[in-house]
């Protein structure tokens, strides 16, 4: 099927401002929608509609449309999809190689240092539990001078219990 004018298939003239292209839109798209409309012809029409109205209500698109055709907006989608020239590719895809070769490198830095990093995280944790431990056994020893003392002074007498 060949593509109508999407001016027509929006039942705009080609100078029609960009509030008035939407109204226009919106009436067929009521009209020709698929859950108002059982026509089967409605689903196409729906489909012809919506592409006329992505083309139509971008200024872009709608410039590139205007002056070149179905034919420009295309290529005008293309360079969207792709901006890059087939040079421009090539120097992208050299500067990753070379990034990558250079990765490897950076990853095996990256590997010592994050095990340089957990000896010392785990030297660090020893340290802390050691430390821990220790004041752990002088509470201990407290407690039990403490105790001591304490039934030492209900035994004489000083200190009822």
């Amino acid at each position: 099927m060949a593509k109508r004018d999407y001016y027509e298939v929006l039942e705009v003239p080609r100078e029609e401002t960009y509030e008035n292209i939407v109204k226009a839109f919106r009436r067929l798209a009521k009209k020709f929608h698929t859950d108002t409309n059982k026509d089967s012809e409605a689903n196409a029409r729906f489909v012809e509609l919506n592409e006329a109205y992505q083309v139509l209500s971008n200024s872009q698109t709608r410039g590139a449309y205007d002056t070149g055709g179905f034919a420009a907006v295309e290529e005008l989608e293309e360079q969207l999809r792709n901006p890059y020239t087939e040079e421009q590719q090539a120097a992208v895809a050299a500067a990753r190689a070379q990034l990558d070769g250079n990765t490897g490198e950076r990853e095996r830095e990256r590997e010592l240092s994050g095990k340089q990093k957990r000896t010392e995280q785990q030297e660090s944790r020893k340290l802390l539990e050691e430390e821990h431990d220790s004041e752990k056994e002088q509470l201990r020893k407290e407690d039990h001078h403490n105790s001591k003392r304490t039934m030492a002074m209900v035994e004489s007498g000083y200190w009822k219990a």
